[in-house]
């Protein structure tokens, strides 16, 4: 009988891509398979069936490794090579911007950051209700930061500045802006509550 003790790792997912996957990625300098393809589950289980079509045949271990290798070399200077990384990480079939985000988020989470609809929403609330900036993306980053990698670099800038102000974790800040549309934004949860009245 298996030791079932090794399967609690993917229940708090999360946990295990930022303490083991992304130690190592560190010490080895790329991403396993398995620990790539975690990364994409975990950013959105929705996500690895488009991303299984997109790099079907495409899409295999050597290719995997040798791309986060190049990743890990790039990264050394994150702000000097930042827009080298992120192409480099969406020359891979199927990553678009939001997975790429996610992955390069475990592998340097001081630097990037997860861009979704979540995030980028909560963030503009953020602002608007901090700044009265508005809601219009290109106005703030040029382009929508999910679409537009000069953007989406516009938006790690952005919520770096925020959590240097808050004096907190750019994953934190990360969660809170999940948590902010979790609980306020489109369908959920106050609304959801409202609805029991």
């Amino acid at each position: 009988m298996e030791n079932l003790e090794k399967y609690l790792k993917y229940y708090f997912l999360e946990d295990y891509l930022f303490n083991d996957v992304h130690k190592n990625f560190k010490n080895y300098g790329y991403l396993k398979p398995e620990e790539f393809l975690m990364i994409v589950i975990w950013k959105s289980n929705r996500a690895k069936t488009k991303f299984k079509i997109k790099s079907r045949g495409k899409l295999n271990a050597e290719k995997i490794e040798t791309t986060t290798k190049e990743l890990h070399s790039l990264a050394k200077n994150c702000e000097e090579n930042e827009r080298k990384i992120l192409d480099v990480i969406t020359g891979l079939s199927g990553v678009g911007i939001p997975v790429a985000s996610a992955i390069i988020t475990v592998c340097y989470p001081n630097y990037f950051t997860i861009v979704d609809y979540r995030a980028k929403t909560s963030l503009i609330k953020y602002l608007n209700h901090k700044k009265g900036i508005g809601s219009d993306y290109k106005k703030i980053f040029g382009a929508d930061p999910q679409s537009s990698k000069k953007a989406y670099l516009a938006y790690c800038r952005l919520c770096r500045h925020e959590t240097e102000k808050l004096k907190i974790t750019l994953r934190d800040f990360d969660r809170m802006l999940f948590g902010m549309d979790f609980y306020n934004g489109k369908n959920g949860l106050r609304d959801l509550v409202k609805e029991l009245k």
